[in-house]
């Protein structure tokens, strides 16, 4: 279980990327305010915080992923 994990924070054997736990620990995040949400009343405020840093983490993997395509393709 604890290589899996490893290789799925790692860019590259050996590679740890910091996006990935980034991106995993912000949607950990964002699935615990929705299932507290279920019991509780969130207040707005925290809704857009969670909104910006899930999307925040979204936008760095997507952004990671389309640089990288891009310099493959020069290559």
């Amino acid at each position: 279980m604890t290589n899996w994990f490893s290789i799925l924070f790692s860019e590259a054997p050996g590679e740890p990327s910091i996006r990935r736990v980034v991106f995993a620990l912000s949607f950990v995040f964002g699935a615990a305010l929705c299932f507290l949400g279920v019991w509780t009343d969130i207040p707005a405020a925290v809704e857009r915080i969670a909104i910006t840093i899930i999307g925040a983490a979204f936008g760095v993997m997507g952004i990671g992923r389309f640089a990288e395509a891009m310099d493959r393709r020069d290559k």
